[in-house]
């Protein structure tokens, strides 16, 4: 194999990768959605990139994460008035021992996706968690859906990639 030729598939894979960041970006503008929220799904989706089953179950608890953070802060929302500060220490104590404990099941075993959807619900500042779901979901889904046409355009080698 040349050098140029070698030295030509990185820069191939590279501009895909932008095409594709670019139209999922261009979705989900034209559909209102953030896009940072869409590049949660693109990360979710790839922290375990061995095979599409991974990439689901990874998505799997980054959604599962959104609902976790809804019903986090409900809790924090009830236990304020009762117990002040401490009911975000509460919460966050609830929150980590279902996260981490879930390690190794076979399809919620994904600490760090949970912690994509955590961070996601929280960081959309939603005024309920209906539209929290509606916004963050839709998003995510596509970045799940652009890592998954990256990971396939690398791996099958459709633009000749190395």
């Amino acid at each position: 194999m040349s050098t140029a030729t070698v030295t030509q598939a990185p820069i191939r894979l590279t501009v895909a990768a932008a095409g594709i960041a670019a139209v999922a970006s261009l979705v989900v503008t034209l559909a209102g959605l953030p896009v940072w929220a869409l590049f949660v799904g693109w990360v979710a989706w790839l922290l375990r990139p061995a095979s599409v089953a991974q990439g689901l179950r990874s998505m799997a608890c980054a959604a599962a994460g959104l609902l976790l953070a809804i019903a986090a802060q409900a809790s924090i929302g009830l236990l304020a008035p009762v117990v002040g500060p401490l009911a975000i220490a509460l919460t966050v104590f609830a929150v980590g021992v279902i996260v981490v404990g879930l390690r190794t099941h076979d399809v919620f075993g994904n600490p760090s996706a949970w912690f994509l959807g955590l961070v996601s619900s929280f960081a959309l500042h939603a005024d309920n968690a209906v539209d929290g779901l509606v916004t963050l979901v839709p998003a995510m889904a596509v970045g799940a859906v652009a890592g998954f046409v990256g990971q396939r355009v690398n791996h099958l080698r459709i633009i000749g990639g190395s």
